[in-house]
């Protein structure tokens, strides 16, 4: 997926092992652990009250995600991946708006009007450049004139978030391990770490998308066949996917074997004599 659209947690708050679904025990936080983990992340200034560890095995709502862009100066350039990822739209429904917005009449592309459309604050200059987008063009400008797509967006994040939470409710096995989640990857396909993960700031998100990283949709598994970049952003998955794993591997084998038991009934079943009230009387 690589289109920047926002994480698909929604308006929640959870960690990788509250995504997958998993039970309480063999090592994981227990639900209170969870939500006192959270409460520090939310109350301290900068999260400088959790470690790296700590902050990897969070994930960020859009809000949260957006919340982090708070002090990026004005005049810093950011790619369109970033604009996408920030308003929680594809990037190509970022151009497509841009087009509708800017291109005018007589037609003119979005990006020369836009390289020449000078914005606040002070002192104004473009809103585009080679460079990228000024940041206060993004903040500021973006939000009104594509609130049609934002809206959208906040909807189908919504209904990913509830679809989610019903199947990972509704299925004994732990989800989703298999399920296509957003990753930030480089150009040789090694994972930096998956979009929203908490311990990465706006201006390391900023930086690497600026070097090249795009938005891939993997599944965890998947996502840890591959190399890393960011051993802490991997170890935040390792566990938990193993973890899944092993869960999933039990209750397989319990159905297996519940599988294995009716069928042999059923075979027994197969091969007796009908039933006596069937069988004709002979009384010699």
């Amino acid at each position: 997926m690589g289109n920047g659209r926002a994480s698909q947690w929604g308006g929640a708050k959870r960690t990788i092992t509250q995504l997958l679904g998993l039970p309480e025990g063999d090592g994981l936080p227990t639900q209170e652990e969870r939500n006192r983990l959270w409460d520090l992340y939310a109350g301290v200034s900068g999260k400088a009250g959790l470690s790296e560890e700590q902050k990897a095995s969070l994930l960020h709502s859009h809000a949260s995600f957006r919340a982090m862009f708070a002090r990026v100066p004005d005049s810093t350039r950011v790619t369109e991946l970033v604009a996408a990822a920030w308003l929680g739209i594809a990037t190509r429904t970022l151009a497509l708006g841009l087009k509708a917005a800017y291109e005018g009449n007589p037609p003119t592309p979005w990006r020369t009007r836009l390289s020449s459309l000078l914005v606040d604050p002070s002192p104004k200059q473009a809103a585009l450049q080679n460079a990228g987008f000024r940041w206060s063009f993004v903040r500021d400008v973006l939000p009104k004139k594509l609130k049609r797509q934002v809206d959208r967006a906040e909807e189908r994040r919504e209904r990913l978030l509830e679809d989610h939470t019903k199947k990972v409710r509704q299925s004994k096995y732990p989800g989703p391990v298999a399920e296509r989640i957003p990753f930030m990857v480089d150009g040789k396909g090694a994972v930096f770490h998956a979009f929203g993960q908490a311990h990465v700031g706006a201006e390391a998100f900023i930086r690497l998308c600026r070097e090249g990283a795009r938005m891939v949709s993997l599944s965890p598994l998947e996502a840890l066949s591959r190399p890393w970049r960011d051993p802490v952003a991997r170890t935040a998955w390792e566990g938990p996917v193993r973890h899944a794993l092993r869960v999933a591997i039990v209750a397989a084998e319990g159905d297996i074997g519940v599988g294995a038991a009716v069928t042999e009934q059923l075979l027994l079943e197969d091969r007796l004599p009908p039933a006596s009230g069937e069988r004709g009387f002979n009384p010699l």
